[in-house]
């Protein structure tokens, strides 16, 4: 798989060293990839079919490029629909499968809880608050490998 993956990514003009995490849940993969660069190249998979490739992510510099917190990140940007940001986001972006399964499929929106429970997970009074554990607002990192 990595050779495939490498070899389809040569093709694309995209220097690659390594992968660096690999997120799966239900019908979508999503594969980081370290490229010598603080930008992090990516591939993102519905049942197994590339709808979007990218080479121009850049994550916060507060984080190591391999770290959890940067696929976080990123799955935010991948699921973003017009009604949270507006058409003209996505005037150049070219991924009307991953837009519609963003906008229409049940693991878009389990995503969405679970990066909200992820980036509250720090805050105690709002573990509290939602009766939730540290571990559980985590959950989203259990299928990041």
């Amino acid at each position: 798989m990595y050779l495939y993956l490498c070899n389809v990514i040569k093709q694309q003009n995209i220097m690659i060293l390594g992968i660096l995490k690999t997120f799966e849940y239900e019908d979508i993969k999503v594969i980081t990839f370290y490229n010598g660069t603080d930008k992090v190249p990516n591939k993102t998979y519905l049942n197994n079919e590339l709808v979007y490739s990218d080479a121009t992510f850049r994550p916060s510099p507060l984080y190591d490029i391999d770290s959890k917190e940067v696929m976080v990140a990123l799955l935010g940007f991948l699921i973003l629909t017009k009604s949270d940001v507006g058409d003209e986001f996505f005037e150049d972006r070219d991924n009307p499968k991953l837009l519609d399964w963003a906008e229409t499929s049940n693991t878009a929106e389990d995503i969405k809880l679970m990066i909200n429970d992820f980036e509250m997970c720090d805050d105690d009074a709002w573990l509290e608050d939602n009766e939730i554990s540290y571990d559980d607002a985590r959950n989203i990192t259990n299928y990041i490998k």
